[in-house]
């Protein structure tokens, strides 16, 4: 945890040191509300109409929940907003279902050939440290494929950079249960044995999922900053 920690760190600092600001300074200055702000009339103390994006703040749950609804609605009906939206939504439902849900299942679940001959569910039974090195492993490709990955959306375009995202991200998730099944296999189905699994596969597997996921996550925020 510290060293992916302070990885993400000097990635902040050399990103702030190394890259400018390509936004329009009047726009930052101007201190507007968000695109899809319904502005509103306000009086100031010459009694002159004002035009603020400022909301008033709520003290209820209900018009909390009422308001978030509408901000959420008018962000939806936005042409350039919603496409990026829907698409972040369903990458994000993919990564909690696989990275942060069965993968750990897999590398943790198990425990021997009692398991398997039971017909029961059974996974790598890696110790807690060994699975923290892989998933350190995949933080460690996303933070050094980060300006990579920058750099091809910049080139290639918002759009390709999504897909491609996509493409390497769908294609990992797809392998991963392919190599798991090929070390059972070696098994003779009884348990998945670690010495069985073609570890050097699976790694860059897993450092293609990372690169595929830094990919989508970065050409998403950019693409809609780009497009507001």
């Amino acid at each position: 945890f510290l060293m992916v920690g302070a990885s993400y760190g000097v990635l902040a600092l050399w990103n702030n040191v190394s890259l400018k600001e390509t936004g329009k300074k009047e726009w930052w200055e101007s201190g507007d509300g968000l695109p899809w702000h319904e502005e509103e009339d306000k009086l100031n103390g010459t009694g002159q109409a004002v035009k603020s994006s400022k909301k008033e703040v709520t003290t209820t749950i209900s018009q909390a929940v009422k308001n978030t609804t509408q901000e959420w609605s008018n962000l939806m009906k936005d042409p350039k907003v919603s496409p990026i939206v829907v698409m972040n939504g369903f990458y994000l439902c993919a990564i909690s279902g696989t990275q942060m849900t069965l993968l750990p299942l897999l590398l943790t679940g198990g425990g021997g050939a009692t398991a398997g001959a039971a017909g029961a569910a059974t996974g790598m039974a890696l110790t807690a440290t060994a699975m923290g090195q892989i998933y350190m492993w995949m933080s460690a490709v996303q933070v050094i494929g980060n300006p990579a990955a920058g750099r091809f959306a910049d080139r290639k375009g918002k759009e390709t950079a999504i897909i491609a995202g996509g493409v390497l991200t769908s294609a990992a998730m797809a392998t991963v249960p392919v190599i798991c099944a090929y070390g059972l296999m070696i098994g003779d189905f009884v348990a998945l044995d670690v010495n069985d699994v073609n570890w050097p596969l699976l790694a860059a597997t897993l450092g293609v999922w990372s690169l595929g996921s830094t990919l989508l996550a970065t050409s998403h925020v950019s693409d809609k900053s780009e497009r507001c």
